[in-house]
């Protein structure tokens, strides 16, 4: 099988060029082989964690206006706000093409992607905020732009986004974090919805969404413009969306619902519905039995600093047992490395923001034994400690960007990095990664963290005072 490629002039196509490219079937022509092995592996790796996305609460309970957002759409669009949040701040964003078809789980209908695209940039939703200044009312579309750039070196997907929904998605006044992986398992676009609404309120203390009229919940669920189609009836409404989606919700996710009735009378007047987190792990069960045991220790692990049942399970649910296991351990490196006077007050609530913010992120703990015994004045303590998170968040966009370029070369050119690096191993000095590295290639973790942070090494150097600098000037403009 050979990837393939639009047969055309130019090697960016606006999305709402109508022209019909003939070769294939599908209007694809060949143009070489398929991705490297390690390309393989690195894709399959990159699946198999936790996808979390800070979606907007504006977001949660869209108004469509003119048209619906089915679940491809939602899909589609969940996972581009997901990698927007993952790049620094810009007029638009490069997503390769793979990353977004893969997660789908439709490698090769370029068309349909295509479609959802076009379909996003033309559906219109209200985009409702409140903070303390107020309340404010947008209509917009979801994508103002969007376009798809092919080549023989590279498929990419450069999308934009309207103002005011760009300033709710970088900013993110108010949001709720959401695992895609868990969502990409609902079927039912009713039930996928009612789960991005539940999330938002899982936290609440009333374990409880809001309250509104049945007819607002078929908008939210279905993302249809009210008043459209047959007339309302609740009773259809209950059996046809509400039932199947909060059955599919209580089986699928880490959430269970309970729907509840406000009436006047005998009639339903509003809905809303109790959230409460299950007692019992259900990300293995989409992930596969290689994530169980580490799943199940990384819940052990929370429990035994203090974390509820229900709240180590739903927090690895989100997060995915890799991350949670490696902030625990910064987490109780930290903790060992301080005095007395500087301990932890609340190291529950500290680890919480560690795994939630990622803290560990580039940290190789083996090699932080200590710190020194010296008192450090507060402001000198402040400007190590930010110079410290610059360098980290260079190297984590740096490696961003390597696994990019990586997952875009050639099938030689992957061939040939891969089998540098494996060549250098040795120099590493480290046996686990090697033999990770062997059995597991890129879809071990460990291995895909190291080698993606020295194929950056490799492209743009190491990462010193300097590299530090222009990438802090850079991101300047952006952080206004």
């Amino acid at each position: 099988m050979a990837t393939r490629r639009k047969r055309t002039d130019s090697s960016s196509e606006s999305l709402f060029d109508e022209q019909e490219l003939t070769a294939h079937a599908d209007g694809f022509i060949d143009v070489g082989p398929q991705d490297s092995p390690a390309q393989q592996a690195a894709r399959k790796g990159a699946t198999a964690v936790a996808q979390v996305v800070q979606q907007p609460m504006p977001s949660i309970a869209l108004k469509p206006m003119n048209g619906a957002i089915t679940r491809q759409m939602m899909l589609t669009w969940l996972k581009i706000v997901r990698e927007i949040q993952q790049q620094p701040k810009a007029d638009t964003y490069k997503i390769p093409m793979p990353v977004l078809m893969d997660f789908l789980g439709d490698k090769s209908n370029y068309e349909r992607l295509k479609s959802t695209l076009r379909s996003l940039n033309a559906v219109q939703v209200e985009w409702n905020e409140v903070n303390s200044g107020g309340t404010q009312w947008t209509v917009s579309s979801l994508l103002s732009q969007a376009k798809i750039i092919r080549s023989p070196s590279q498929n990419i997907v450069e999308v934009s986004l309207p103002p005011d929904i760009s300033r709710g998605v970088r900013e993110l006044e108010q949001f709720s974090e959401l695992n895609l992986i868990m969502a990409r398992e609902l079927k039912n676009q009713s039930a996928l919805n009612l789960y991005r609404i539940a999330v938002a309120y899982e936290t609440n203390p009333s374990k409880l969404t809001f309250r509104k009229p049945p007819e607002e919940w078929d908008m939210y669920l279905r993302v249809k413009p009210q008043g459209h189609g047959a007339a309302f009836e609740y009773k259809y409404f209950k059996r046809d969306t509400l039932l199947p989606a909060i059955e599919e919700v209580n089986r699928l996710t880490h959430l269970n619902l309970e729907l509840i009735e406000h009436k006047e009378g005998r009639v339903v007047v509003e809905i809303q519905f109790r959230i409460e987190p299950k007692t019992v792990e259900v990300l293995p069960l989409l992930l596969g039995d290689a994530a169980k045991e580490a799943i199940k220790l990384a819940e052990a692990e929370l429990r035994a600093l203090g974390l509820k049942a229900t709240e180590a399970i739903s927090i690895v649910t989100t997060y995915g047992a890799e991350r949670v296991m490696s902030n625990v351990a910064y987490v109780k490196q930290r903790s060992a490395a301080v005095s007395e006077s500087a301990a932890l007050r609340n190291p529950t609530a500290y680890l919480k923001a560690a795994i939630k913010n990622n803290y560990a992120d580039g940290m190789v703990f083996e090699d932080q034994t200590s710190v020194a015994q010296t008192p450090i004045k507060s402001d000198q303590a402040q400007a190590e400690k930010d110079a410290k998170r610059a360098r980290l968040d260079l190297i984590a966009h740096r490696r961003t960007e390597a696994q990019n370029l990586f997952l875009e070369m050639t099938r030689r050119e992957s061939d040939n990095i891969w089998h540098e690096y494996l060549s250098q191993m040795d120099s590493f000095g480290n046996k686990t990664l090697a033999s990770t590295a062997k059995r597991k290639g890129l879809e071990a973790k460990i291995v895909q963290v190291h080698f993606y942070d020295w194929l950056a090494v490799r492209l743009w150097g190491e990462p010193d005072d300097k590299a530090v600098s222009e990438f802090l000037q850079a991101s300047v403009p952006q952080r206004v």
